[in-house]
């Protein structure tokens, strides 16, 4: 299957912002997810619904709050600071509680962290992680 750089530049962070892992064997899994949905965001809920992403977070289980704490802290770990993972889980929460999808929500999360430059202070690190 031939996707386009931004493509496949959406699988890896997909893969590694909602599994915490390179996409590796499941690569081509991702790849067709993506391909199969509208954009990224799409194939972000795609994923999330899969029995791999519940048995990480199981997020159809959980409050907006309880998914929002779990996905940044799945993301960013030890890279960011209490203060910094609560601020970000606010933001997602407030994304879900406004009416988005857990997956656009992650992706948004996601891709907004991808873009940090690893020099900032306070997300760099997290940054350079998922980079």
């Amino acid at each position: 299957m031939a996707i386009t750089s931004a493509q496949q530049s959406a699988v890896f962070k997909l893969a590694v912002g909602l599994f915490n892992a390179a996409p590796g064997g499941f690569y081509n899994s991702v790849a067709g997810i993506l391909l199969s949905s509208k954009d990224a965001a799409a194939a972000a809920d795609a994923l999330i619904a899969t029995d791999a992403f519940q048995a990480i977070i199981p997020s159809n289980l959980l409050t907006n709050d309880q998914f929002a704490a779990r996905l940044v802290e799945n993301l960013v770990g030890t890279n960011a600071t209490a203060a910094n993972k609560a601020w970000a889980a606010a933001q997602v929460v407030g994304q879900l509680n406004g009416g988005a999808s857990q997956g656009t929500a992650a992706y948004w999360a996601i891709d907004a962290l991808s873009k940090v430059p690893t020099s900032d202070s306070n997300w760099g690190a997290a940054a350079a992680a998922l980079n």
